[in-house]
């Protein structure tokens, strides 16, 4: 469940003119449209009551936010809308996966603990629903898998001297680039 300070309001954030801020306008009425002077109002009262929320941590997805007027709708709000440019990769959350060495079950001594393992663990299940019992089997063959196999070793990239040579030949060019970009500038 979200917190209320883990949101914030999107149309607060950006700076806008003021018709672009409001988001109601009090119908048209002369006798209460009168300013400290007693004269009559030449501008409606506005005011920002209408938002869109959004999370905390997703802050940097949002372009714009503002409202619209002249909208032919039988209401005094006005449409706010967002823009959003959303990357997913940067909203999915990094799985945290141990990898399993599956070339050991070519093994048959490996193969002969797994199946024993998954054997021992169905029998003690209890499931009574056809869902329960296919939890039941899921679950015991990961824990059968993650208790039979061993976690694979990462085995480092041999790199070619050549292609890194090319690359910090690259990286310095681009530096260079950038830099002569900047003093062009100034």
């Amino acid at each position: 469940m979200l917190h209320r300070t883990d949101m914030y309001l999107t149309n607060t954030t950006f700076k806008h003119k003021m018709s672009h801020r409001t988001t109601w306008e009090a119908p048209p009425r002369s006798e209460t449209h009168k300013d400290k002077d007693g004269k009559i109002r030449r501008n409606p009262y506005r005011n920002q009551i209408d938002y869109i929320i959004g999370r905390n941590s997703q802050k940097i997805f949002y372009q714009d936010s503002r409202s619209y007027s002249g909208i032919e709708t039988p209401t005094d709000h006005r449409l706010v809308k967002a823009t959003m440019k959303i990357e997913w990769y940067r909203i999915k959350p990094a799985m945290k996966t141990t990898k399993l060495n599956l070339d050991d079950l070519r093994n048959p001594e490996t193969q002969r603990r797994y199946k024993v393992e998954v054997k021992n663990r169905l029998e003690n299940m209890i499931a009574t629903t056809a869902q329960e019992k296919w939890t039941s089997i899921q679950k015991a063959c990961k824990e059968a898998t993650e208790n039979t196999l061993e976690k694979k070793v990462r085995t480092q990239k041999i790199e070619n001297e050549e292609i890194k040579e090319l690359s910090e030949k690259q990286l310095k060019l681009l530096n260079e680039i950038n830099s002569s970009k900047s003093e062009k500038k100034r």
